[in-house]
């Protein structure tokens, strides 16, 4: 496929003014109910459900343009990742992951102290591993929360922690071409924390759909 996926990151700044992203979290709807009768996937597949859907959607609001419907398929792509978890599944079937992301069948089981979740949120110097194993440095100051990539793209959400082993992450900006084309400003996502090993922490992430994933941030 054209990009790479990627489940615990975040975020947008959308080109093409004249759509909302409920417009396009409208058309995505229905672009997921057409993968949902997929057992597999692949290019050829994938642009043949756009054609089946993204005419009429052009023709409504005017995409005339290149450069405009570039845009638009960019953020087609990555909201599908963020909403649509049969997306998401079927695009791990045709990429390799290098990183710690796993689709949970249930929410995991916390088998975690309080000292050692207290000590998670008082940490300031952290780093996951992207879908394609690539590091993202996390700097945590305060309730800032700040992303930088390899690429030297960064992404800045505000913290929030909700429970001893909850927290969610809210974005405040990106220039990360992933990112900025994942979220909009504003927009939530809620983490809990569920073990830890000798150098990392286990978490969880809850989508939209309402599937949990499972990845690992590492201390450094």
């Amino acid at each position: 496929m054209k990009k790479t996926i990627s489940i615990l990151i975040l975020l947008i700044a959308f080109a093409a003014k004249s759509q909302t992203i409920q417009q396009i979290d409208s058309l995505n709807n229905q672009i997921c109910i057409s993968l949902k009768k997929l057992n597999s996937l692949n290019e050829a597949v994938f642009e043949g459900i756009l054609v089946q859907h993204m005419p009429d959607f052009f023709t409504k609001h005017k995409i005339d343009t290149q450069v405009k419907s570039d845009s638009l398929l960019d953020l087609i792509y990555f909201r599908l990742q963020k909403n649509c978890d049969t997306f998401v599944t079927l695009l791990n079937q045709l990429e390799e992951n290098k990183s710690d992301w796993e689709i949970a069948n249930q929410k995991p089981k916390t088998n975690i102290s309080d000292r050692d979740l207290k000590k998670f949120f008082s940490l300031k110097n952290l780093h996951y591993k992207e879908y394609d194993g690539k590091k993202v440095l996390v700097t945590h100051a305060s309730n800032l929360w700040t992303e930088k990539f390899e690429d030297g793209t960064f992404s800045k959400l505000e913290l929030k922690q909700t429970s001893k082993a909850t927290f969610t992450l809210k974005f405040i900006e990106s220039n990360n071409e992933m990112r900025k084309n994942l979220s909009v400003k504003g927009e939530e996502y809620n983490y809990g924390i569920y073990d830890k090993g000798e150098n990392y922490y286990s978490i969880w992430v809850l989508s939209k759909e309402g599937t949990y994933y499972t990845s690992r941030i590492y201390i450094d």
